[in-house]
């Protein structure tokens, strides 16, 4: 059942170009797996997702390279200088939870409002929003 819900994070985050880490790190949680194989797991989960959105946005036309070229210049070093870091058991699940909840927090703002919008455009153009699909440029 784990390996499905891992499946299918990695499906719906990828399909927004995103690697679903926090994600992975919250059904790792509530599977009680043990805080040293969580942070390894979700790398390597991360790793398989992440490339696997880029590919298929590249196959699109969709990535503007100079731009991620700058982030990836400064996020995978920082990444790799975060993974050196080693925190005590219980303070790592604290701060895994209290991450995770913020960034609930953070999001629940934006989304609301993209519903919202959504469901305005889909109401003017009388098309169901099942069948709304939008393209960046």
């Amino acid at each position: 059942m784990l390996t499905l819900m891992f499946a299918g994070v990695s499906l719906l985050y990828a399909t927004v170009g995103q690697a679903g880490g926090t994600a992975f790190l919250a059904l790792m949680a509530f599977a009680s797996f043990p805080s040293n194989e969580m942070r390894p797991t979700a790398l390597l989960l991360n790793i398989v997702a992440g490339a696997y959105s880029t590919w298929r946005f590249h196959r699109g036309g969709l990535i503007d390279w100079s731009k991620l070229r700058l982030l990836l210049i400064t996020s995978l070093p920082t990444a790799l200088v975060g993974g050196f870091i080693v925190l005590d058991e219980r303070l790592y699940n604290v701060a895994t939870g209290v991450i995770l909840l913020a960034a609930a927090a953070a999001a629940y703002p934006s989304l609301r409002f993209q519903r919202r919008h959504e469901a305005r455009e889909a109401a003017r153009n009388r098309i169901p929003m099942t069948f709304c699909r939008t393209r960046p440029d």
